[in-house]
């Protein structure tokens, strides 16, 4: 009888521990859980902005382009159009449009001709015809190919 109510006892010096070690293994497990799911976010942000920066890295160029400032007193401002070679420019969408005499404008496609013209309109909404057109041949970035079948020759 003594020693069943000392077994009674004692059994609980081990399980109590043993509960506390059980909820703490859980914890952890759950805390390693959360550390994942931060873990695969992080990984999914990282690849974003490689996707990004590739993107924005393999764009062509960006053109600036410059022009003499009109005399009007009613000059309200400039457009800029351009279209690649074989399209026509498109009127009803300036690629830019402002007061100064200078823009970048950002040519997307490598290895491709791209062609300028500005215009000059004033406060009553009068356009003036095409300035002189430029033209700019945006680089080819793209590598050669890897070479193949590279081997020792006796």
């Amino acid at each position: 009888m003594i020693e069943d109510d000392y077994k009674e006892r004692h059994k609980w010096v081990v399980l109590i521990p043993l509960k506390f070690w059980i909820q703490g293994a859980l914890l952890v497990n759950a805390g390693l859980k959360k550390v994942r799911c931060i873990m695969k976010k992080l990984t999914l942000f990282v690849l974003c902005l490689a996707i990004i920066f590739c993107a924005v890295s393999s764009r062509a160029a960006d053109v600036t382009l410059a022009w003499d400032a009109n005399s009007e007193p009613d000059l309200a401002g400039y457009r800029i159009f351009m279209h690649v070679e074989g399209d026509a420019y498109d009127y009803g969408t300036p690629d830019w449009q402002g007061t100064a005499t200078t823009c970048t404008l950002m040519a997307p496609l490598q290895d491709t001709i791209y062609y300028f013209v500005a215009r000059a309109f004033d406060d009553s909404g009068n356009e003036s015809g095409d300035s002189n057109e430029v033209s700019y041949h945006t680089p080819d970035l793209t590598p050669p190919a890897i070479p193949k079948n590279l081997r020792f020759v006796e």
